[in-house]
């Protein structure tokens, strides 16, 4: 029942049905509340933790939601490792705060790490800036400098300024003291402040 809340949407009938409500107040529907649904649903699956793991695609799904993507985040998280493969095919989706959820959810399964960084470095090349920057502070905790450090210095020159502040914070969590960590770094003390 849980799932078929996640998925519940407004009927088809019930615009119409408002719209004659301004006439005829009798006809006046609240409805169900698609939103108010999808969050309660994400609550009650994240209280059954590893348990919910049948319906982490409706979770990811969730997340393209704004009113529902924190509870979905939350639920995720409880849930567990098996919400990793839908959070990789979530970077894939074609909902771009579906992609910048699923990056930022990534980070916190640091035991999937070869599973994740992949995925996340082709993600760190998405149009949607958002999901850029999300990927970019994910791989800052990746941990694997070898694999990460030639895109994240790319990144440090892209024409966002939110993607190049996320990709220096990146290099700094990973901890690399490098004369070439320095260089990338060192322009983003020039970026131009609107006063």
């Amino acid at each position: 029942q849980i799932r078929v809340l996640l998925t519940k949407s407004i009927p088809p009938w019930q615009p119409y049905v408002g719209q004659l409500g301004t006439v005829l107040p009798f006809l006046k529907s609240t409805g169900p509340d698609p939103a108010f649904c999808r969050q309660r649903a994400a609550e009650m699956i994240g209280r059954l933790g590893p348990k919910g793991h049948i319906a982490v695609p409706d979770l990811v799904d969730s997340l393209g939601y704004s009113s529902a993507a924190l509870e979905a985040e939350h639920a995720l998280l409880r849930v567990g490792d098996s919400s990793v493969p839908a959070l990789i095919r979530g970077l894939r989706a074609r909902n771009v705060d579906v992609r910048a959820h699923s990056a930022r959810l990534l980070k916190e399964f640091v035991r999937h790490l070869s599973e994740t960084v992949p995925p996340l470095l082709g993600a760190l090349r998405d149009d949607a800036s958002s999901v850029r920057r999300e990927a970019a502070l994910a791989l800052g905790e990746a941990r694997q400098v070898d694999r990460v450090l030639p895109a994240l210095f790319q990144l440090a020159k892209d024409q966002v300024a939110e993607v190049r502040a996320a990709s220096f914070e990146a290099l700094g969590k990973l901890g690399c003291n490098s004369r070439k960590v320095l260089e990338v770094v060192r322009p983003g003390l020039r970026d131009l402040i609107p006063i």
